[in-house]
Formats: structure tokens, C-alpha cells, sequence
């Protein structure tokens, strides 16, 4: 499992600068689990969980007694902040522009 996670967060790095990655793991057993995986894909399949976290962060926001409006900036930490696809997810909730970074 430690190979598979290791080769997944290879390629969502690898997403960050270039439009497809490769993945390329070997399997217990001698077999061999090839695919590349496209900026797109990427994004489909990791678009529910960004879609799971606009409801806690709309929460957050009632809970402080805060508006959208009034937040001045967004900071995305780590994960997949730097994939094209999170940004949005976070300005849905702000009107202004989200700023990612890979740590």
C-alpha cells in the first residue's frame, strides 16, 4: 500500500506542472500496476472531496459571524491545493481569488 500512495502522490505532484503523469508500481506477487492519469482525471476524481469541504467551511464562516465578503484572502496549505481544481472550490465560498500552495 506504502508504493501505491507513494506513486499516487508522485503523479498529483507531477499534475502541478505538467498535463498528464505516469503511474508505475509494482504489485506484491510480481505483478505490475501501470496507468497515466490525466490533469482532468485527476480532477474528476478528486473533485467530490473538494466538494466535501465547501459545507465545513461555510460553517466555519456562520460560526465566526463572517460573510464571505469580509474574508480578504484564502490560504490553501498542503494536499492537493496546488492542483488547478482546488482553487475554485474555495472561491465559491469567498469572492475573491484563492491562493494555493504545495507544503
Amino acid at each position: 500500500m506504502a508504493r501505491i500512495r507513494k506513486a499516487v502522490i508522485e503523479a498529483k505532484i507531477a499534475l502541478s506542472s505538467q498535463p498528464t503523469a505516469k503511474l508505475d508500481v509494482d504489485l506484491p506477487g510480481g505483478r505490475k500496476y501501470r496507468r497515466e492519469i490525466s490533469l482532468e482525471g485527476f480532477g474528476q476524481m478528486i473533485q467530490p472531496i473538494i466538494d466535501r469541504t465547501i459545507g465545513p467551511c461555510k460553517q466555519a464562516l456562520k460560526d465566526a459571524g463572517l460573510k464571505p465578503e469580509q474574508i480578504d484572502e484564502v490560504v490553501l496549505v498542503g494536499g492537493s491545493t496546488a492542483f488547478q481544481g482546488a482553487t475554485p472550490g474555495a472561491g465559491s465560498i469567498q469572492s475573491r481569488a484563492a491562493h494555493g500552495s504545495e507544503s
